[in-house]
């Protein structure tokens, strides 16, 4: 134990680079030079009021980025986890321990950050489960409605001060706990979102359907997020607690739509600027509220109003444009350790920060690194020829004899009455590229529904490897072996190429990296992420996309975006991969390529491919049997000369008389 601890920061302290760490630095430098103000009676009583709401503000905020930003989905309501941290942290350090807040109260305070968060994080899991799992607004409205309820329990309680709300104990050094909360709450977020769970995590936010045929656990990546925000806002709420006195009028609806704006303003993948945006809406506030009394109060919200358009403005007119480019925190950054980035060797970063869209999608790709604290170890490449390169899952005796890679029987589906395809009898051997063609509107996508459990069938079952999968969940069939692309092209836009590919590895189990790993970088980390990265380029460098693979994948042309997919696709390390209508939209050369493409994935990856294609020429030029679909039925099968021939085909499918 000793010596892995002493490993573990010999490293930190041999990689350790300041240009990933300026925004802890900027932080840790005003804590320090605030605390010094105050340790010498210099600070006065309303900078350190200032600096309270400032703290407590930014961790709400970074927290409440990690759901809006990272994960796409919109909260209302979050306002109400830093409310329950603050009347439940609040009261427990105030009334249950008294005497021990007034023996110890720094070590009072962190149990009470620590209980206020756990039971925001513990209603975070109550509210989430329902949700989360729904589509559109429907968390926001749920988040919303939780916000409100809180607020009138607490209004209506008499343990905690009915209306009137609850003294509690007061810390007058809180906003030095606040500086440290900050910059833990950053070290734990900024991590998160660079690490392989936040691949995963943006993966849901760009592409949700996208994500699920990967084999992402989106519910599971959802709930984490959704707790581990509200886990900051209750401590953030106890913070409150040690400040103001806490009354239910406080988290209100207005203060999550203030906490929002903070986030959407600083920019909702960016840490440091929500940060920033943190410290500038809190202190227009403060200041407004200070110099606007008595009847020019009421001018408070226009004058505020008005800035925060002027900010607006000034974030997205085209005309300031270069002004922002010039100026901003990263481009300033990047020029004061100019010199230093010259002079170190340039080699491939094995830290996950690639294409992190933790700004715009311009920024990034013109960044092509944003390092962290920590980088990895020299050592850890040597390392990762030691993983394995791909570890076969366990299979039965019956499945690895099955005679076909994929058999259906009588499949089908219906809604609501409707029969959308029924009676489906599929049976594709090893190694077999078969075709699945018909008119629009036969069925085709819907069978791939079916077996990669976007739909449940209604009648019938499928087999991969003669093992049932019917009923299974999109993961558990990805995992066991199917993976597909899209009719219309799903790869996920705002991140480089390179960690579109890395998603497609995060189902395999010998890439298994604990969130906890993630975090503090220990060296099971970086092993992982140097093993997915090397992965990762070979794939690309089949498809000839390695030498781009830190490009943003929303600027690749649409031949490009299709190898891409399948790139994708193949990190999952399917038995059959489902290409539903690949030529879509490529000219005669780009169709050529992509004839050639799928035979090598066929040979190379030893994949059996099941097709839907409307290009009859790349159908015949590359499929050993086809099947053919009529209004949701099997109307051929067989090779691919006799199905083209039949009379049925021609007269139904390909316009004959």
């Amino acid at each position: 134990m000793e010596n892995a601890a002493k490993t573990y920061f010999k490293n930190i302290k041999k990689n350790f680079e300041w240009k990933g760490c300026i925004n802890y630095v900027v932080v840790a430098a005003f804590a320090i030079f605030f605390s010094v103000l105050h340790s010498t009676g210099n600070l006065e009583r309303s900078t350190r009021f200032l600096l309270e709401k400032i703290t407590y503000s930014a961790v709400l905020a970074v927290s409440l980025c990690l759901v809006v930003g990272f994960l796409g989905e919109l909260s209302l309501g979050h306002a109400a986890f830093m409310g329950l941290g603050a009347y439940i942290g609040g009261y427990m350090e105030t009334y249950v321990y008294a005497s021990f807040t007034d023996a110890a109260p720094l070590v009072s305070i962190i149990v009470s950050m620590l209980i206020g968060g756990l039971v925001a994080a513990f209603f975070g899991l109550i509210i989430g489960l329902p949700a989360l799992r729904l589509k559109g607004d429907y968390l926001a409205i749920v988040t919303l409605a939780f916000g409100e309820i809180v607020r009138t329990v607490f209004q209506n309680s008499g343990t905690f001060g009915a209306e009137l709300g609850m003294d509690t104990y007061r810390y007058k050094e809180i906003f030095i706990v606040g500086f440290v909360v900050l910059l833990i709450t950053m070290f734990v977020v900024q991590n998160l979102v660079r690490s392989k769970q936040g691949r995963a995590i943006m993966a849901i936010r760009d592409n949700e359907i996208a994500a699920r045929s990967m084999g992402i656990n989106v519910t599971y990546y959802k709930l984490m997020v959704f707790m581990l925000s509200a886990f900051f806002a209750g401590i953030a709420g106890v913070l409150f607690s040690n400040t103001n006195r806490v009354s239910s009028g406080t988290f209100g609806y207005s203060y999550s739509i203030d906490i929002l704006v903070m986030v959407v303003l600083g920019g909702m993948r960016s840490i440091s600027g929500v940060i920033v945006s943190a410290v500038l809406i809190t202190w227009i506030n403060t200041e407004l509220a200070t110099v606007l009394t008595g009847n020019l109060a009421a001018l408070q919200n226009v004058i505020y109003s008005l800035i925060l358009i002027g900010i607006v403005v000034f974030n997205h007119a085209p005309g300031l444009k270069d002004f922002r480019k010039k100026y901003n925190f990263r481009t300033l950054a990047a020029k004061i350790f100019k010199k230093k980035s010259s002079a170190a060797p340039v080699s491939e970063p094995v830290s996950d920060n690639v294409g992190t869209s933790s700004v715009s999608s311009a920024e990034i790709s013109a960044e092509p690194s944003l390092p962290t604290c920590v980088t990895s170890p020299k050592s850890v490449e040597a390392e990762a020829s030691v993983l394995p390169a791909r570890q076969a899952d366990a299979v039965s005796t019956e499945e690895a004899e099955a005679e076909y890679v994929l058999k259906t029987e009588n499949l089908g589906i219906s809604f609501g009455g409707l029969s959308a395809v029924k009676g489906i009898d599929l049976q594709i051997k090893k190694g077999e590229l078969y075709g699945l063609i018909g008119p629009n509107g036969a069925g085709k996508t819907t069978v791939f529904n079916l077996l990669t459990g976007v739909y449940k069938p209604t009648t019938g079952d499928f087999y991969l490897n003669g093992r049932k999968l019917t009923g299974k969940s999109q993961m558990m069939i990805n995992r066991a072996g199917i993976a597909r692309t899209f009719q219309n092209i799903r790869i996920f836009e705002d991140m480089s190429i390179i960690r579109n590919v890395m998603v497609g590895l995060e189902n395999r189990p010998e890439y298994k990296c604990s969130l906890a790993n993630s975090i503090f970088r220990t060296p099971r980390y970086y092993k992982t992420v140097t093993a997915m990265r090397e992965k990762a380029k070979e794939l690309l460098r089949v498809f000839g996309l390695e030498e781009i693979r830190n490009q943003l994948a929303g600027n690749l042309p649409y031949g490009k975006q299709r190898k891409l997919e399948i790139a994708r696709a193949l990190a999952t390390s399917p038995s059959l991969l489902l290409l539903d209508e690949p030529a879509a939209g490529m000219n005669p050369n780009e169709t050529q390529e992509l004839m050639d493409t799928i035979r090598l994935v066929r040979d190379k990856f030893d994949v059996t491919i099941l097709l839907i294609e409307h290009d009859m020429r790349l159908v015949s030029g590359i499929c050993d049997r086809l099947t053919v679909l009529n209004f949701g039925t099997v109307l051929a099968q067989g090779k691919v000369k006799d199905v083209l021939n039949d009379p049925e085909v021609v007269r139904a499918y390909l316009g004959g008389e």
